[in-house]
């Protein structure tokens, strides 16, 4: 999902192709030492997933959230090296171009669909989300002590189902009937034999069986 962001980014012309991903945030202050030329540049980051609670009784259905950053670097080194604008007002009116940008390439944009991503047939991911990224937040991220850059954060969302199909398969041949033979306690005469299939027929046909009576031979 992160290649396929970036992907997706580096055809909006406001980066001229400066799309990056990267895990490690505290190491993203080193931005200060990227060239002009560089700049803007946008970060992909993954960030949180929270998950639900299983909706399913017997199998499993969870819906992950996930969350992705886009770490947004710009420019002030003209107006704070001419002294006119070392306030960044005019990095103030990218925010708005760039916030419409991002909207165009992710909002709606679904990486688990094989139309929209570069996701293969057999990728396990492929199908996951029914709908794409929705927009949840911005900010500016505080910078202390280099004026002549500028960063702002903006955060996008999307659902992923998960079921059990996506957990361990075990091996082997599943149990898939069983054959029961009751036999008279006095006499040893076989009552009846009967196959049954799946739990909840196995206790229906056991309520039914008289007293007196003992399981003999059980076959599967």
């Amino acid at each position: 999902m992160i290649v396929d962001t970036v992907l997706q980014l580096r055809r909006l012309p406001v980066f001229n192709g400066n799309v990056i991903d990267a895990l490690n945030i505290p190491a993203l202050k080193d931005y200060v030492a990227w060239p002009d030329a560089n700049l803007p540049l946008a970060i992909v980051i993954p960030m949180s997933t929270k998950v639900s609670d299983n909706f399913s009784m017997t199998d499993d259905f969870q819906i992950m959230t996930k969350e992705i950053a886009i770490y947004c670097v710009f420019s002030n080194s003209a107006g704070v090296y001419s002294g006119n604008d070392r306030r960044g007002s005019a990095l103030a009116e990218q925010i708005d171009a760039v916030e419409f940008s991002l909207m165009k390439a992710i909002l709606n944009w679904n990486p688990y669909n094989p139309v929209e991503s570069n996701l293969t047939e057999d990728d396990p991911a492929m199908g996951h989300a029914k709908r794409g990224f929705r927009y949840v937040g911005s900010g500016l991220v505080q910078n202390d002590y280099e004026l002549a850059r500028s960063a702002y954060l903006f955060s996008y969302e999307i659902d992923v189902q998960i079921t059990g199909a996506d957990g361990f398969e075990p091996t082997g041949v599943p149990l898939e009937e069983i054959t029961f033979s009751f036999v008279d306690e006095k006499t040893g005469d076989v009552l009846e034999s009967s196959d049954v299939t799946g739990l909840q027929d196995l206790s229906i046909f056991l309520k039914g069986v008289g007293a007196g009576t003992k399981v003999g031979k059980i076959g599967v």
